[in-house]
């Protein structure tokens, strides 16, 4: 495996990010956890818990222990070599081995004292071998910053939000990708579509978006972008008090030919999040050129 950028991926993920091979991909993506396979076999998996109150690691490894054995998977304590622990500071860090048939698995425990999370990290197969690639993967592993905003980057898509931003539902199928997420009184969604020259089909951006758009009015638009709105008004306004109505909708669709994408971001519920806001998410919502 090279050390040159292209060999490896950003993930972002609820506050965890970190890189891994570029051919390792995401075949299970939940809220905190992520399973990636590499050629139809295991290759790395992980999965965080915030803690409240006191952490023990063998209390910790113990649960794991009991919970892989009852699956018929023998689990050994794992000295972790000093080059793989000085890859990664400030971390309470805790090795375990796997076996279960012929597929073995390496363990890592991590505790952050300070944004209180645990994380377990499990690498297989012959990957074990690779201690670079496991080097690396702990040398970029953050779960937390001093960012406003959460990265967010899977596949071939990276975006933005704040903080605060809670993932309602992620899904990801063959041609469209949409994420939704809870901000303050409001929903936002990311979308991204391709073949985007497939998807269109002679149609303009236009169009295509009518079936995302709900009530809001197309108001602007052009050749490769077009945004709707739509604010309640009148009777509409006392639904929207009641809780029965939407009160605003925000959609941009944007096409991105040279990438064959389409991106989109929508934003709706009771009241309206700043403009300032929506743009900012606009433009750090990006796709990167993968076939």
């Amino acid at each position: 495996m090279g050390d040159s950028p292209e060999h490896w991926q950003e993930i972002g993920w609820d506050g965890v990010t970190f890189q891994l091979p570029a051919a390792w991909q995401a075949t299970a993506v939940r809220n905190s956890y992520l399973f990636f396979e590499q050629d139809g076999q295991p290759a790395f998996e992980i999965k965080w818990k915030q803690i409240n109150g006191s952490f023990s690691p063998d209390r910790t490894l113990n649960k794991i222990r009991d919970a892989l054995q009852a699956a018929g998977t023998v689990v050994t304590s794992w000295d972790i070599p000093p080059a793989l622990r000085d890859s990664i500071k400030n971390y309470s860090l805790s090795g375990f081995k796997c076996v279960h048939d012929q597929l073995s698995s390496l363990g890592l425990l991590l505790f952050c004292p300070s944004c209180k999370l645990a994380t377990i990290l499990r690498f297989y197969g012959t990957h074990l071998e690779d201690s670079h690639v496991l080097q690396n993967v702990l040398q970029s592993f953050s779960d937390h910053n001093e960012m406003q905003d959460k990265i967010w980057a899977m596949y071939d898509i990276r975006a933005l939000l704040p903080a605060r931003a809670s993932l309602k539902s992620p899904e990801f199928l063959a041609g469209r990708y949409t994420l939704s997420f809870e901000l303050d009184d409001s929903s936002i969604t990311l979308y991204r579509f391709k073949p985007a020259a497939a998807l269109l089909n002679g149609k303009s951006l236009e169009e295509f978006g009518s079936s995302l758009s709900e009530n809001a009015l197309c108001t602007e638009s052009a050749d490769t972008w077009a945004t709707w709105k739509y604010s309640a008004s009148g009777l509409d306004r006392l639904a929207v008090i009641l809780g029965r109505k939407t009160g605003w909708i925000w959609l941009r669709l944007w096409h991105i030919p040279g990438n064959n994408v389409i991106l989109g971001v929508k934003g709706s519920g009771k009241k309206a999040v700043q403009q300032e806001r929506l743009d900012h998410i606009v433009s750090n919502f990006t796709a990167l050129d993968i076939p």
